[in-house]
């Protein structure tokens, strides 16, 4: 009998990195009372165990553990969060917590709001760099909040790789995190506000992987406020789009404090807001691009440089 094939990822797990050597205790609080979850657990990722509807497990010192089940009936005012006694590293892929039995062959997320507010506020959880989250077809507010307020989290996930980013389906994700690094981003067709601030207030950000942004043609508010207040951002991303949307840029280096020189902005058509505030209070702003553009619309570069030296 032939070898039953090895996972070529680990479903999704927790990890022990509290500096007392002591078990730290996880829970899983529940916002709203629609929301149906059920898990199962294991100490080595093959032998598990049911624990339906639990609300908190313990994971041993220097050890992990294994988490795979159902989540459903999420929305914006009914889902989970977890949240730790101490320290901890998340790993593994994320799909198994929403299809327990194929999370390996998973690459779409089937509904909206999937890992809504997922780990939103957790002090403890320092080290998201080896999650995997493999989706590259992805629902409305999928990620939104996945991240914002863990402030203490330093490495983020490797890569988002979906292509289509729909409607604020990144919207927050690392709000207000420590990260130094941001996931590669592939989104090439943006929905409305898809990438609005999921990088605010990220102030170990310093430098930025120049094809970060690759789409050309942007939506409504897709950038707005990406990396607001990123206060020791020095170096912002190539912005290749030549077909801008209604407040596409807003803000979008806002209170980047150490900011040195803004992109190059090829578009030769505006619209409405398109760069409203985009580098307002980049008080260290040393040079500018050129602006091709030679036909206005209605406050397109309202307050672009404001404030700036």
């Amino acid at each position: 009998m032939a070898p039953h094939p090895q996972p070529t990822c680990s479903a999704f797990y927790v990890e022990n990195k509290a500096t007392s050597n002591e078990d730290i205790t996880v829970r899983i609080v529940k916002t709203g009372s629609n929301v149906k979850y059920s898990f199962m657990l294991s100490d080595n990722g093959e032998n598990w165990t049911s624990a339906s509807a639990i609300t908190s497990f313990s994971v041993q010192s220097g050890k992990k553990k294994y988490i795979k089940g159902t989540i459903n009936n999420i929305s914006s005012s009914s889902y989970i969060t977890f949240s730790s006694s101490d320290n901890y590293a998340i790993g593994g892929n994320i799909m198994s917590l929403t299809n327990a039995e194929d999370y390996e062959e998973t690459t779409t997320i089937s509904k909206d709001f999937q890992f809504f507010n997922l780990f939103r506020g957790d002090e403890k959880l320092i080290d998201a760099s080896n999650l995997k989250l493999p989706a590259t077809t992805l629902r409305k507010y999928c990620y939104r909040g996945m991240f914002q307020n863990c402030s203490n989290l330093r490495f983020a996930p490797a890569e988002l790789p979906a292509r289509i980013v729909p409607e604020r389906a990144y919207i927050s994700m690392f709000y207000n995190t420590a990260i130094s690094q941001t996931p590669i981003l592939r989104g090439e067709e943006l929905g409305i506000y898809a990438y609005s601030y999921m990088f605010y207030d990220c102030n170990n950000l310093t430098n930025i992987s120049s094809n970060l942004l690759p789409a050309s043609t942007l939506n409504e508010s897709c950038y707005s406020s990406m990396f607001e207040e990123c206060s020791n951002l020095v170096h912002a991303p190539e912005l290749p789009a030549t077909t801008l949307a209604h407040s596409c840029y807003y803000s979008m280096f806002k209170g980047c404090s150490s900011l040195l020189a803004t992109p190059a902005l090829p578009a030769r058509n505006l619209a409405h807001s398109c760069y409203k505030l985009m580098f307002a209070d980049c008080s260290k702003l040393q040079e500018s691009s050129l602006l091709p553009a030679t036909t206005m619309i209605n406050a397109c570069y309202s307050g672009m440089f404001l404030n700036c030296s």
